[in-house]
């Protein structure tokens, strides 16, 4: 088993435009009152931009956490996520447990206008890994994490993903900090709510006498929207020559 160490660090990444629709889904439930939705009205017009946070706080902060013991095991599942635009979660293990956490960070909008909005969307924030675990694990022995970019329709189909970072105590052991800038582009269709989120989760297991940790960490989420019209989804069919 190859193994490899995680330095500490900062490093910017390129621009990454990710357009088109993903086969995925988000299984837990968004729930954002009515008082914080974010509506898109006839009144958009180009050039507008949506700052967050800002103009507004991020309205989806969600997380959950769990842990198994187990008859003679220890574990802890924690997470967080604030309007500000920080959140993590972190697991640990040993002895026979198990512990999962997960966070979803972002913003609702429902496009309440009769025509389709091209969006772009302008995200970047900060990322902190961290996996642990002993130098020869066991065959359950792991900590595991991932963090990805998700855009949700109200049917809560993913229709863009990006995966940003996966992390696991097999192959990577440390932290590191990273600095992300994403551009994404998709069409709002009319009547319909979409979510923009960071999706992140980490789980942990651990064999008799063994212990694991994953941690991963979001700081100073900033997301920039600007909208236009978009096109038509289809175009008029030509009429017949000659008529």
């Amino acid at each position: 088993m190859r193994r490899y160490c995680l330095t500490s660090g900062l490093m910017a990444l390129p621009c990454l435009v990710a357009c088109g629709c993903g086969n995925g889904s988000y299984n837990a439930e968004i729930r954002v009152p009515l008082n914080e939705r974010h509506l898109l009205t006839t009144g958009v017009s180009p050039g507008d931009a949506i700052r967050l946070p800002g103009d507004r706080t991020f309205n989806i902060h969600q997380k959950t956490s769990g842990q198994d013991k187990g008859p003679v095991g220890d574990a802890r599942g924690d997470s967080d996520a604030s309007p500000d635009g920080n959140a993590f979660c972190e697991v640990r293990a040993s002895n026979g447990a198990t512990a999962q956490a997960d966070f979803a960070l972002g913003h609702r909008l429902d496009n309440k206008s009769d025509r389709r909005l091209a969006a772009g969307i302008q995200i970047e924030f900060e990322l902190q890994q961290e996996a642990r675990g002993p130098s020869a694990p066991g065959r359950k022995t792991l900590a595991a994490g991932q963090l990805s970019i998700v855009i949700l329709d109200d049917r809560r189909r993913a229709v863009s993903t990006v995966p940003v970072a996966q992390t696991n105590s097999d192959s990577a052991i440390g932290s590191s900090l990273h600095s992300y800038r994403f551009n994404l582009s998709t069409v709002f269709e009319p009547q319909q709510s979409y979510s923009i989120i960071l999706q992140a989760n980490v789980t942990s297991e651990a064999d008799a006498d063994q212990e694991v940790f994953a941690r991963l960490q979001v700081r100073n989420l900033r997301m920039g929207l600007t909208f236009s019209p978009a096109p038509p989804d289809s175009a008029p069919a030509a009429a017949p020559a000659g008529e």
